[in-house]
């Protein structure tokens, strides 16, 4: 029972071991792995649907330098809204047109899908999540109808917008 399960924890581990080092010292061909970071913002944070917000950010590696001519994709609720590319700083800027939708908000966020160089490799990283308040005009209407209503007569329905 326990015995076993120990002897054979014990021989997986060795062999794990074994393999963690020969990864380690390995060389891979394609050069170093780089973590990168993306980092966003939104301005202004609440908006009217359906107009434009501005949305910036900065890309960079794990040294906190920055990484210039890189695609980053931006998407509000997980729906591609295009992509921009870095500037020489990692940073970058974009003019979102806020969808048509009727919610209390949305969630604007991005995307960098990595890039394999000729000595390094830049890893793929999504951004942080960016809420955006939505504004929009939520109609309210009257109606009044007639207290009695005749099969076969005609009968006026009045409404009007009331004020929000």
């Amino acid at each position: 029972g326990d015995e076993q399960l120990r002897g054979l924890i014990s021989e997986y581990s060795g062999e794990l071991l074994a393999l963690l080092e020969q990864v380690e010292d390995a060389s891979d061909p394609r050069g170093e792995f780089l973590v990168t970071t993306l980092v966003i913002d939104v301005a202004p944070r609440e908006a009217v649907v359906g107009s434009d917000v501005r949305l910036w950010g900065n890309l960079t590696d794990s040294s906190g330098v920055g990484l210039a001519s890189q695609s980053v994709s931006v998407f509000v609720d997980n729906d591609l809204a295009g992509s921009v590319v870095t500037g020489e700083s990692g940073s970058f800027e974009f003019n979102l047109t806020l969808p048509y939708v009727y919610k209390d908000y949305v969630v604007v966020s991005a995307m960098y899908l990595g890039e394999v160089g000729a000595d390094v490799v830049y890893l793929p990283c999504p951004s942080n999540d960016v809420d955006v308040k939505l504004l929009y005009d939520t109609p309210v209407v009257s109606v009044a109808l007639p207290r009695v209503v005749y099969h076969g007569k005609e009968f006026d329905v009045v409404g009007k917008k009331l004020p929000m």
